[in-house]
C-alpha cells in the first residue's frame, strides 16, 4: 500500500467517523438522549429508540457496511439489522414518535451541516443533495436542480430514504428526451 493510498484510506475513515458523530449528535439533540446514553447499552425505551434511529440513519447516510456501523455502535451486526427492520416497520406503520425522530434528526443534520451531505455517483463524482421539508411537502435539490412534491410526513420520510438509497443509481440515469 502506498503512502498516498494510506492517507486516502485514513481520510475516508475520518470522514465516516465525522459523519457518524454528526448523526449521533443530531439524534441526541432531537431526542433529548445524551450521546453517551445512545452509545451505551441501556434498554430504556426512549434510549433504545434513539439508538435504533442512529443505526438506521447511519445505514442510510454513511455508505458503509452494516458491519462497520456495528463497530461504530459497539454492537453485533445482527442487532444493527434488527434495528433497521424495526425502524422500517415503525415508519411503514406510521409510528409517530419514530417518524418524528427520523424526520427531525434529518432536519437537524441538514440545518447544522448544510451543503456537507454528498452522495456518490461513482468513485470520481459526487452529487450534492439537499432536502427542504415543509408542512405540505418536500423540496429536493440535486446538483442545483430543485423540485417540490406535495405530500404528508410519512410520504416525505419514505421519499427521503428512497432517494438516499437510490442516489447512486438515479444520478447516473440519462434524462428522458421529449418526443414530438
Amino acid at each position: 500500500m502506498t503512502n498516498a493510498s494510506m492517507k486516502k484510506g485514513n481520510l475516508k475513515s475520518l470522514q465516516i467517523l465525522n459523519n457518524f458523530d454528526r448523526i449521533v449528535a443530531a439524534v441526541s439533540t432531537v431526542s433529548g438522549v445524551s450521546i453517551n446514553q445512545i452509545l451505551n447499552d441501556s434498554r430504556q425505551a426512549h434510549i433504545s429508540r434513539a439508538r435504533r434511529v442512529t443505526a438506521f440513519l447511519s445505514i442510510k447516510l454513511l455508505e458503509v457496511s452494516k458491519s462497520k456501523i456495528s463497530r461504530l455502535l459497539d454492537l453485533d451486526r445482527s442487532s444493527i439489522i434488527h434495528m433497521e427492520k424495526k425502524v422500517d416497520r415503525d415508519l411503514r406503520d406510521c409510528d409517530i414518535v419514530t417518524t418524528d425522530l427520523v424526520m427531525d434528526s434529518v432536519n437537524q443534520i441538514k440545518n447544522n451541516y448544510r451543503g456537507d451531505l454528498s452522495m456518490s455517483r461513482n468513485k470520481h463524482e459526487k452529487s450534492m443533495v439537499s432536502f427542504g421539508m415543509y408542512d405540505d411537502g418536500i423540496l429536493i435539490t440535486i446538483d442545483g436542480e430543485s423540485i417540490f412534491h406535495e405530500m404528508n410526513s410519512k410520504q416525505m420520510v419514505g421519499l427521503a430514504i428512497e432517494l438516499l438509497e437510490r442516489s447512486q443509481l438515479s444520478a447516473n440515469l440519462p434524462r428522458q428526451e421529449a418526443y414530438n
